[in-house]
Formats: structure tokens, sequence, C-alpha cells
């Protein structure tokens, strides 16, 4: 939207940081300003598109109004433990165990994801 509206193309240099880290470094600091300056911007011309697109009771408009406050209203849940979760781990790095290496995948799995939790950490985090 950000190409499409305002013609930036945007550097995702930092998109995946950890932006945990503080005093924040002044370049995550000017990614962060430059990435959401256009967001006002952005929000008038696409309701100006869903007004102009929609019939003269606004419905395009209203209809992502009321998504946008159903999406807004949800409460965050934090993903179940999936004890088969580590099985995805053999699919994703494409490697083979013998069944002591899979057993002790399995525990390190458990113990990650206890770990992530006690620390409010995502459970997806990869430390590289």
């Amino acid at each position: 939207m950000l190409q499409q509206f305002a013609h930036v193309t945007a550097d995702k240099k930092y998109q995946l940081a950890d932006w945990r880290v503080r005093p924040l470094p002044e370049e995550m600091f000017r990614y962060a300003r430059e990435d959401t300056h256009y967001l006002l911007y952005i929000f008038d011309r696409l309701r100006n598109e869903l007004i102009t697109r929609s019939n003269s009771d606004g419905n395009l408009f209203w209809a992502a109004i009321k998504r946008s406050e159903e999406v807004a209203g949800k409460t965050y849940e934090k993903e179940r433990f999936d004890p088969e979760g580590a099985v995805a781990l053999f699919r994703k790095y494409n490697r083979s165990f013998v069944p002591d290496q899979v057993e002790v995948l399995k525990v390190l799995y458990a113990w990650r994801d206890i770990t992530a939790r006690s620390e409010d950490e995502s459970v997806r985090y990869e430390c590289i």
C-alpha cells in the first residue's frame, strides 16, 4: 500500500529486528518513523476509494469499519503447546533422526516452549 498510494518503496531492513532493544538505536527509530509516516495518508486514500466504489449507503466503507471493529475486539490468546510440533522441525530442516534423537528433540522442544512462555517470549522467536 505504501508503494501503491504514496509511491514510496520501503526499506524493510528492520522489519524483523529485535524491537525490545533499549535504548532504540537511531537507525531503528528512523525506520519506525518512516514506516508509520504515511499511515494516515493511506487510510484517507483507502477510505475515499471505498466510499467511491460503494453504493449510496457507503456499504464498502462501513463493511470495512465493521470488520475492523471485529478484529480489534478479539482477545489475543497464546498458542497452545503442541507436543507434535517438534515433528515440524524435522520437516523444516529436512533432517533424519534416530529414535533416541527424536525423543531428545521432543523434550528440548517442550523445554523451549515452557521457557519462552515463562519469559513472555514468542515460542517462534529464533535467536540467530
